[in-house]
């Protein structure tokens, strides 16, 4: 975890959640795919809901990486993207 933010609780990984989004969106806050795309932005969720779909067959390692949530933030419409 990279951030300037203290967690005042920690929770060790266990579950894979199934969330969707209007749009994924950059974020000087949130440090998925950190400069990537634009130095000190990560990526971020618009509007995530829980699908209530435990990826009960998936394990961490399996979750979705920063290089993954790339390629879905290229693949969204241009308009919805930042520049």
């Amino acid at each position: 975890v990279v951030s300037e933010m203290e967690a005042d609780v920690w929770f060790e990984p266990e579950l894979v959640l199934e969330i969707v989004a209007s749009e994924i969106t950059l974020s000087p806050i949130h440090k998925t795919g950190l400069n990537l795309i634009r130095k000190g932005s990560g990526f971020a969720l618009r509007f995530p809901k829980f699908t209530g779909k435990i990826r009960y067959e998936k394990a961490v390692e399996d979750a979705s990486t920063d290089e993954e949530v790339l390629t879905l933030y290229k693949g969204q419409s241009k308009f919805s993207q930042v520049k």
